[in-house]
């Protein structure tokens, strides 16, 4: 932070334009959502790079993920009554009213706390990258995990609760 402060006090104007960025609300909403979106899926990236034996846990841990994101941007009828390989996330029809994109927590509340200095048309541009980037990531979560592999779900069994108190499926 001295750095930044001291950037700005010999008045420069690369560090006046980071400032600026930082103060606008558009980027705000952006820096929140990655960091909420990001978090979840480090968070199977690095269980994914462990140097102890994951394979039983990973299908379970790719479908949470993957279910996660979808709740995020698609319509809950069609979550409800199609299986989760067959889920088509290309499919406007099947995706929420854009209002109703889930953003995150944080970055929902700071559009609330800032909504009226925020231009709708901005929001709104908001919202569809946002839906793009959920789309894009189940994408690339699809095209690298079969989540109906009968081999990952057999290996499944071998998880400690599965193989001591049963339900092999």
């Amino acid at each position: 932070m001295k750095a930044v402060r001291a950037a700005i006090e010999d008045n420069l104007p690369s560090a006046k334009t980071i400032l600026n960025a930082l103060n606008n609300p558009i980027y705000k909403m952006y820096l929140l959502f990655l960091a909420y979106v990001f978090e979840l899926v480090i968070k199977v990236n690095v269980e994914l790079q462990s140097e102890s034996p994951k394979l039983p846990f990973l299908l379970n841990r790719i479908t949470t993920l993957y279910k996660k994101l979808l709740r995020s941007f698609k319509k809950k009828d069609v979550l409800d009554k199609t299986r989760i390989h067959k889920v088509n996330i290309n499919c406007p029809g099947n995706y929420v009213i854009i209002e109703n994109l889930y953003v995150g927590a944080k970055t929902d509340a700071f559009i609330k706390l800032k909504n009226e200095n925020i231009a709708k048309e901005e929001l709104h541009n908001f919202r569809v990258r946002i839906l793009d980037l959920y789309a894009e990531i189940c994408y690339q979560i699809k095209k690298r995990f079969d989540l109906n592999d009968s081999h990952l779900k057999y290996a499944s069994n071998f998880t400690p609760n599965i193989a001591l108190y049963g339900s092999v499926w």
